[in-house]
């Protein structure tokens, strides 16, 4: 071979040839840009394209003996590019699974099978509202009832003693007989307290979108039984 390359793509080839890995584009391109330059006669010397790649190429195969050391491996014996592979695989696989999951959320979001929590919020809002206030009227709305039931006021006690045709000294016994009805208080106080929680405890949802979104759910799961069948 002629130690002179006439043109672009004498140089090209030769690089190939010798193991440098290079495309003919860039080549053309550093040539534009003055790092590799022509003889003054025209064409490339050998030692002017052989300097060039050993400054701004790489082989394809490196053949120094310095480079024989075997390619790092980790723990599972990977080598670092296999290791940044893999490491992009998983990220995909995680992503992939991800769009899964949230895709299964959206349907079954719109098939009824989950509600909101803002909705459901709402609706135990209300409820904890009425209980509490059911809490705090007890004590006025009862007042008479609780009276009755114990009628262990002194003058009470007194009036009804004398309306028996009791002496006063009936007065301390009628008060006693008048605490002795506690338990009686504690069954009506039980009562009021399932009162209050009944609508927890049933299907009677106090609030509009917590009634729609029910019947959706309950419809869906219908619809997947009847599929089913």
């Amino acid at each position: 071979m002629s130690d002179i390359l006439e043109n672009v793509h004498q140089v090209h080839q030769h690089l190939a040839e010798q193991g440098w890995q290079c495309s003919y584009n860039k080549v053309a391109a550093d040539i534009r840009r003055g790092v590799l330059t022509p003889r003054r006669g025209g064409g490339f010397s050998m030692r002017a394209v052989e300097t060039y790649a050993v400054a701004h190429l790489v082989r394809r195969v490196d053949a120094d003996p310095t480079q024989d050391r075997p390619l790092a491996c980790d723990e599972d014996g990977e080598t670092e590019a296999q290791g940044v592979a893999t490491r992009r695989g998983l990220a995909h696989a995680l992503k992939l699974e991800t769009q899964q999951k949230r895709e299964a959320l959206r349907l079954q979001q719109d098939l009824g099978l989950l509600v909101e929590t803002a909705t459901v919020e709402g609706e135990l809002a209300a409820r904890a509202k009425a209980f509490r206030l059911g809490l705090e009227a007890f004590g006025q709305d009862a007042a008479e009832r609780v009276a009755a039931v114990y009628g262990g006021d002194e003058d009470s006690a007194r009036a009804l003693c004398e309306t028996l045709g009791l002496g006063p000294e009936m007065v301390p016994v009628a008060v006693d007989f008048a605490h002795s009805r506690t338990p009686q208080l504690r069954r009506l106080w039980a009562s009021m307290v399932e009162d209050f929680l009944d609508p927890y405890a049933t299907g009677a949802w106090w609030t509009e979108p917590m009634r729609e979104a029910w019947e959706k759910c309950a419809s869906a799961r219908q619809a997947g039984g009847d599929h089913h069948e």
